[in-house]
């Protein structure tokens, strides 16, 4: 009988056959399907590797494969830096800069960087705190062998060296220009840095290998405010995999101003409110983050992604992942958070005790922080600097959203910090594990508590050691845009193929099939 579509039953067989189809594509190299709850098929798909499917793919119309995306990138910032003269200190928040011919000052030089929410230029001083707090997490590591990959424009070389006990700082950029720019940087910096500091400077693409460390290894890589030019997460792990064997055993790499997809959407509805004029329909501003949705071209990470890196690359042993800080609520503050993971360091054996957070006050953990003696920590906190994010996603996006919770108390997470700090506490967020609205964790350690290893975030402990959260397909492997343009073609591909109710309806990439009970993957 007909299910309750009016579509026909699916037949023993329709399931391989249209698994076989897929199979048949250049860019496919695995994929199952499944039968979903309304009886339509949802299509599992783990893409060709790019010795595998790159030229047949593009041949059929699969966007472009890596080595050209990163090779536009690469294009847009020889565009930007293309004959400019830049100052020792400034920002680089990787806000996709517009070109300055002329940059005698910092002013000059932030305000060829854009705000997303307004398009205009990020204010002076949101930059400036931009690279402090970055600055200051990276320093708080104690580097003396430093690599930067992607280094830009040499800013936070110019700062780290400044601050930092260094011996050896190496910055790789894939940016002709940019390596022109580093250069210039490190020749003024070697005439104003101590003698035993050595800098050096490469023209290297991402997965090449890294260049070696004079003195056995670094004990920090820092890519700050790159990933979100990576074509894939695929790509970001060969990244971490060249990385690895550069690195000391201790030593930690920093992945800075990672995007959160876990908050995308009010990203996108809160750009696009603040972007339209007054008056403007909200069906518009609607099919506006709709278009947006699909159509993004950075890739975005989970912290959830980020915490199953243990289970793929073994060499990695702890994640920490960190909402950013600052006192400016901005694009930076609100929707993109740091990531340290840790080479070969213990990690925490069990999870710590938590409150929970949900009915916190200030005046609560005042007096808390005045009377407490050892460490404690709340967790789900909701976070005051994504309300209005959240209201407007309940506006636009209705179907995506759940109800607002009208009991639990928000806190601002700078706000909290800076109390903490105020009484001598060390403060410590994370990202709530499995939330997806922002929630966050607050870990404090006393005034005269031993410095622990863990700065700035507790790692997440796996309920379950078996279950990879990396190969989870709820987390992106693409970018919005190449994401649906993968689906776009696929679906043309088996609509050519296939009778129209065996067209998959829903189509989720990753880099593993998902495990099925009593079945086995060809």
């Amino acid at each position: 009988m007909p299910d309750d579509n009016g579509r026909p039953p699916f037949q023993s067989g329709d399931l391989d056959t249209v698994r076989d189809q897929l199979r048949s594509h250049p860019a496919v190299e695995q994929a199952d399907v499944r039968l979903a709850a309304g009886g339509s098929l949802t299509a599992y798909v783990v893409p060709a590797h790019s010795s595998q499917g790159d030229a047949a793919g593009v041949a059929g119309g699969v966007v472009p494969p890596d080595t050209e995306t990163v090779d536009n990138w690469r294009s847009v910032f020889d565009d930007c830096y293309r004959g400019t003269r830049i100052t020792t200190t400034g920002a680089d928040t990787g806000n996709r800069p517009e070109p300055e011919r002329s940059a005698a000052s910092e002013t000059e030089l932030t305000a060829g960087w854009t705000d997303s929410f307004t398009g205009r230029p990020i204010p002076a001083d949101d930059m400036a705190e931009w690279v402090a707090t970055t600055v200051a997490r990276i320093l708080a590591f104690e580097p003396t062998c430093l690599l930067e990959m992607g280094a830009g424009t040499g800013l936070l070389m110019s700062d780290l060296t400044a601050q930092g006990e260094l011996r050896e700082y190496t910055a790789t950029d894939l940016s002709p220009e940019s390596v022109r720019v580093l250069t210039t940087v490190a020749a003024r910096l070697r005439r104003t840095r101590p003698a035993p500091l050595s800098l050096a400077v490469h023209e290297a693409r991402a997965t090449t290998p890294a260049p070696p460390s004079l003195h056995g290894g670094y004990d920090v890589a820092v890519l700050n405010s790159v990933a979100q030019y990576f074509p894939s997460t695929r790509y970001l792990e060969d990244v971490l995999h060249r990385i690895v064997p550069v690195m000391r055993p201790g030593g930690h790499i920093f992945l800075g101003d990672l995007r959160n997809e876990d908050l995308f959407e009010e990203f996108a509805c809160i750009k696009h409110h603040r972007r339209a004029t007054p008056g403007t329909p909200p069906q518009w501003i609607a099919r506006q983050i709709t278009r947006e949705l699909r159509r993004d071209g950075e890739l975005l990470l989970s912290p959830g992604y980020l915490h199953g890196l243990p289970a793929r690359l073994g060499a990695i042993t702890a994640v920490e992942t960190a909402p950013r800080r600052g006192a400016a609520c901005n694009e930076m503050t609100l929707f993109r958070y740091d990531a340290v993971l840790h080479v070969g360091c213990e990690a925490p054996a069990t999870e710590p005790d938590w409150h929970d957070g949900t009915k916190l006050t200030l005046p609560v953990l005042a007096h808390q922080l005045a009377c407490e003696t050892g460490a404690f920590g709340y967790r789900s906190l909701v976070n005051a600097r994504l309300r209005d994010a959240q209201r407007l996603r309940r506006t636009y996006l209705p179907e995506h959203s759940a109800p607002a919770s009208a009991e639990a108390v928000a806190l601002d997470p700078e706000e909290v910090c800076t109390l903490a700090e105020g009484y001598g506490w060390t403060p410590r967020l994370r990202w709530t594990p499995g939330a997806d609205c922002g929630e966050f964790d607050l870990w404090l350690a006393p005034p005269d508590g031993t410095c622990e290893h863990f700065r700035f975030a507790i790692p997440w402990q796996d309920p379950d050691p078996g279950q990879d959260l990396g190969a989870s397909p709820r987390h992106r492997m693409f970018p919005p845009r190449a994401e649906h343009d993968r689906k776009t073609e696929l679906t043309s591909f088996l609509t050519r193929r296939l009778p129209e109710r065996l067209v998959p309806c829903d189509m989720v990439f990753t880099e593993r099939l998902p495990c099925l009970a009593g079945h086995s993957h060809r």
